[in-house]
């Protein structure tokens, strides 16, 4: 009976070590963090605007931050959201500083809606239209001053006229980026979403990124673009 209450002294204490090291690598995995379209710093372009003569108008434009509900089908009620609208023009970009306690490999991840593509919907194409990430039509990403190439589909909406344009749900129809991976540096990291088209874009609600490193960040106010939707 000894020998047999070592042999289970000894598996439990082998159980408990191995639980503790899980545990302990548990504790130094990577982590997902969460960054905020509307905290980021906006930098406004210049916008283009058609008016039913098909020709276009340059102003300044503003993008601006927006509450309201998630798009849901069957006429659901989504979840309540904040998200910027109105990203696109010359020049428009959100930027992000993250600073990292140490140089790491991450994945990057962009949540976003299609947005009004007016000059497409003249042309013959959807007022929401799909956009595929790679092609920068509407943004692109740029990490430390290098512009990384995203993947995925950002999901238009069919059958969307003028009248279905009243509910403003139908600009948040979210979609996730595939993950991107990313070279952080310890320090100070700069993200930018940088507007691509001067006409049509996208409706942002965050970036998401995927790291082992401690990441930190001040947010932006941006209260004075408040607009509710």
């Amino acid at each position: 009976m000894k020998n047999g209450k070592k042999i289970i002294a000894g598996a439990l204490a082998a159980a408990l070590t191995l639980s503790m090291g899980s545990a302990l690598m548990a504790c130094g995995g990577a982590r997902d963090y969460i960054f905020q379209a509307e905290e980021a710093v906006i930098t406004d372009g210049m916008v283009t605007s058609y008016g039913q003569d098909g020709q276009p108008t340059t102003a300044p434009g503003k993008v601006t931050v927006e509450d309201g509900n998630e798009y849901a089908p069957d006429d659901e009620e989504g979840a309540e959201v904040t998200n910027v609208g109105y990203f696109y023009g010359d020049g428009t970009k959100l930027t992000w500083t993250i600073t990292s306690d140490k140089d790491c490999k991450a994945t990057i991840y962009v949540r976003a809606a299609s947005a009004v593509d007016m000059m497409g919907a003249f042309m013959g194409g959807q007022l929401f239209p799909d956009y595929e990430l790679a092609d920068n039509k509407y943004f692109k990403l740029v990490v430390n001053d290098a512009d990384i190439e995203l993947t995925g589909t950002i999901a238009g909406m069919e059958g969307v006229g003028f009248e279905q344009m009243q509910n403003p749900a139908v600009y948040r129809n979210f979609s996730l980026s595939d993950g991107i991976t990313i070279d952080l540096k310890k320090g100070e990291n700069v993200i930018s979403l940088v507007s691509t088209n001067p006409s049509g874009g996208a409706n942002v609600d965050y970036i998401k990124i995927n790291a082992d490193a401690k990441l930190t960040f001040t947010p932006a106010d941006n209260s004075d673009r408040a607009a509710s939707m």
